[in-house]
């Protein structure tokens, strides 16, 4: 069986899905994010539409844990947005002088209330998530380089032996 979600006027560039949460995200190349109710096996009807205006979309990430959208954008901005109250919850305070690029990976880390943020210039984030009072607070930061900052593209974390494979 296959399901069709309401089209977009534009391109898609991301389309995720949570079974959790029963959500599809489409995003299209003009910014427009449509949640997709996903109980049913053959329809789906546009819960929610997002447009965002600051930048571009660059990374997209359901959060299960605590019940947000996690969009990043091209300017390095990390922006939460609350599914079930339908606003947004909090941009990640990030210092100027530390300004990393696009994001490129947005990955939460199950049982573990982290969200990994991973830039163009190869700097990655761990980002405290709520229920946690440290919420949206970078605790750990590393770069991905040997001789020279390499972007990372890809994000697999193991949750069983808590290992990262990034990409």
């Amino acid at each position: 069986a296959s399901k069709h979600l309401e089209p977009h006027s534009t391109e898609i560039k991301f389309l995720i899905h949570n079974q959790e949460l029963n959500l599809v995200a489409s995003c299209s190349i003009d910014n427009v994010i449509k949640i997709h109710d996903d109980k049913e096996l053959l329809q789906s009807e546009v819960i929610k539409e997002i447009k965002v205006l600051e930048d571009n979309i660059s990374a997209l990430c359901f959060s299960d844990k605590f019940n947000r959208l996690c969009i990043g954008l091209s300017n390095g901005t990390l922006k939460f947005y609350d599914i079930e109250h339908s606003h947004y919850d909090s941009d990640l305070d990030v210092d100027s002088s530390s300004i990393k690029g696009e994001i490129r990976v947005i990955k939460e880390l199950q049982d573990l209330e982290i969200i990994l943020c991973c830039y163009s210039n190869g700097v990655c984030t761990f980002i405290v998530i709520p229920p946690s009072n440290a919420k949206y607070k970078t605790i750990y930061e590393f770069n991905n380089n040997i001789k020279e900052p390499i972007s990372i593209s890809c994000v697999e974390f193991d949750n069983e032996k808590h290992h990262l494979f990034i990409g």
